[in-house]
């Protein structure tokens, strides 16, 4: 064997032993360990903020979330599907324009407090968006309104309740999944 070929060989074998220690010391500074692989502290942190801002706005506007989650295992438990985060809303029927918002408030949470600004357009919560005006029967101009006035309701809960969603994020980065009455107490500065 060559020499290039032993190091190339010894420099794997201990990417793979560093990467084994990151999965054992999962951390808010390390990242976190997920069935799909190493999840890295930054992209915690844009989880962690994406589903603070589905559990807030549920509960301001909404009837509340059952429980929010960044940790991989759990939200596969929840879901029966690998996704980097969940909220469940507390099951009650929403207006349309409320359910609107509380599902346009994880992206928009995520581009307003933790990646400045940038959005990811395959994000699954605007498909969500077009499924419930589809369901709703909204065409044309009434759709595009709705739209428009979902999306500035939103970036106006999410700025009148930051303190809010940075509480439930830095909660969620820490403890990874929280229950509604954990995402309420927070709200209410009990926790």
């Amino acid at each position: 064997m060559s020499m290039s070929r032993q190091t190339r060989k010894r420099e794997a074998r201990e990417k793979v032993a560093r990467e084994t220690v990151k999965v054992r010391h999962s951390s808010p500074e390390n990242g976190l360990m997920s069935d799909v692989g190493f999840i890295s502290a930054a992209q915690l942190r844009i989880n962690a903020y994406h589903e603070a801002g589905h559990a807030v706005a549920m509960t301001r506007i909404g009837h509340g979330c059952e429980v929010t989650s960044v940790d991989p295992q759990e939200v596969k438990r929840l879901t029966g599907h690998a996704m980097p985060g969940f909220t469940k809303p507390v099951a009650k029927p929403l207006e349309v324009r409320v359910y609107l918002c509380t599902t346009l408030a994880g992206v928009m949470s995520e581009a307003m407090y933790a990646t400045n600004g940038m959005i990811n357009p395959k994000e699954d919560d605007f498909t969500h968006v077009e499924e419930i005006l589809d369901r709703a029967g909204m065409q044309g101009q009434e759709r595009k309104k709705s739209r428009e006035n979902a999306e500035t309701r939103t970036h106006q809960l999410l700025t009148e309740y930051e303190a809010d969603i940075k509480a439930v994020a830095e909660a969620l980065i820490e403890r990874k999944t929280l229950s509604g009455a954990d995402v309420r107490a927070l709200i209410q500065g009990e926790a």
